[in-house]
């Protein structure tokens, strides 16, 4: 039972090495953008966006339309 939950412990510990590294690069960046009063604005284009592939593609062919959004 003891290894069970060690073994459970240590895969949490592992499994929170990226989120814990994202919520302190966001407090990094927050900080640097406050103290050298920046103003971050990433703006692209609708139809930039729009076109890309991974966000539409043309659904006459596409596997998830025909069979599956039914």
């Amino acid at each position: 039972m003891v290894c069970r939950l060690l073994f459970l412990v240590v895969l949490l510990l592992i499994g929170s090495v990226t989120p814990i590294h994202e919520f302190m690069r966001t407090g990094i960046n927050t900080n640097y953008t406050i103290q050298t009063e920046q103003e971050l604005v990433i703006f692209e284009p609708e139809n930039e966006i729009m076109g890309a592939p991974n966000f539409s593609s043309d659904i006459s062919d596409n596997y998830f339309y025909r069979y599956l959004s039914r």
